[in-house]
């Protein structure tokens, strides 16, 4: 048995004894005045005794304390909810932006990974244009001294139809000259090609230095 229901118990036990001892009064008074004041007087006396009870005073004090306890507590509760609802909205929020985080450090690998295969593809590209362009600047190197050696076969053919205007010089003349007009254009030929490959060698220069860049950038990023 709680010590509540204990008080509740003995606050009724002592009421009806107060309650039988009023009956007893009330059934030994008379009907005279001087009946009823003692009737009022015994009343007056049978609550005060009731108020002044230690019993009573010891229930009401406990009946206080539980009241003030229980207020306590609901203050308590209410707090802790609110306190329980903020930090469930700072956890919702704190994984909505993990999740968004989560999303773009996907999206930022998959650039970085594209920014490196650009870069390798960039390097691959400028090493063959190189050896390209090591290649045409031979053939360009061949076809000058290929004409510088006509030139000079023409010249010395000039110079002997210039002194014998014979068939066999004016052939060996115009000989030279139709190899040295090939020559040229070969030199023509590959300088053009040549050309062509330093603009394909600046474009993957150029290409290259924007995938390091590019990579650069994603890798910090990231």
């Amino acid at each position: 048995m709680s010590k509540a229901l204990k008080i509740v118990m003995g606050i009724t036990m002592l009421t009806g004894g107060i309650m039988a001892q009023k009956m007893t009064v009330h059934a030994a008074e008379s009907n005279t005045r001087t009946g009823q004041a003692v009737r009022m007087n015994g009343t007056v006396s049978l609550a005060s005794q009731v108020e002044n009870n230690p019993a009573v005073k010891a229930a009401h004090y406990q009946v206080t304390q539980a009241v003030q306890a229980l207020t306590m507590a609901t203050t308590a509760v209410k707090t802790a909810m609110s306190d329980l609802q903020a930090a469930q909205t700072t956890l919702d929020a704190a994984n909505k932006t993990l999740a968004k985080n989560q999303k773009i450090q996907t999206h930022m690998g998959v650039l970085k990974q594209a920014a490196t295969d650009r870069h390798v593809k960039a390097t691959k590209a400028l090493d063959e244009q190189l050896a390209t362009k090591k290649t045409s600047q031979t053939a360009v190197t061949t076809a000058q001294a290929a004409v510088t050696k006509s030139q000079a076969a023409v010249q010395v053919a000039q110079s002997n139809f210039d002194k014998d205007n014979s068939a066999a010089n004016k052939v060996t003349l115009q000989t030279t000259q139709a190899k040295l007009k090939t020559v040229q254009e070969t030199l023509t030929a590959a300088q053009a090609n040549l050309d062509k490959t330093n603009e394909h060698v600046m474009m993957a220069e150029e290409e290259l230095a924007n995938a390091k860049i590019e990579v650069s950038g994603t890798s910090r990023d990231f």
